[in-house]
């Protein structure tokens, strides 16, 4: 898990969202070669990349309708290769559902709560002990 500034600056959120789809599939590129080095069998089958933005799926999905992304460098559109190539499909994920804005998104308190656990994160409270100050 990680986060990682993006190298351009986007005029919408759905041409950042996109340009994240593009840099997720050249990961999951590099992961799929490397099992396949490995002699993993499910690289047979595509690999679900998840996102909470439609703007950037119907991007992804619909090569015909470039206008509003002219703008973009062609290699941010290597994500449409992968997805026509049969090594990956681009699923919608709602946001009230999408753990990784835990990662990149200032999160109401229980919307917090609702991810911590998903990402195998608990809560410790330290006992107040003689001369030290716990935290509650």
């Amino acid at each position: 898990w990680g986060t990682k500034r993006q190298k351009t600056v986007a005029n919408s959120s759905t041409e950042s969202e996109y340009v994240a789809l593009s840099e997720a599939s050249r990961q999951c590129d590099w992961l799929r070669k490397f099992q396949r080095e490995i002699g993993d069998p499910h690289v047979r089958y595509p690999t679900s990349i998840f996102s909470d933005n439609q703007g950037s799926i119907f991007q992804a999905e619909n090569p015909a309708h470039e206008r509003r992304l002219k703008h973009v460098d062609i290699k941010y559109h290597f994500i449409r290769e992968y997805k026509e190539d049969g090594h990956a499909t681009v699923n919608y994920k709602p946001t009230e559902d999408n753990v990784a804005d835990i990662m990149t998104n200032q999160l109401e308190p229980q919307t917090f709560e609702k991810f911590r656990p998903q990402l195998g994160l608990h809560c410790q409270t330290a006992t107040k002990s003689r001369g030290s100050v716990g935290a509650r």
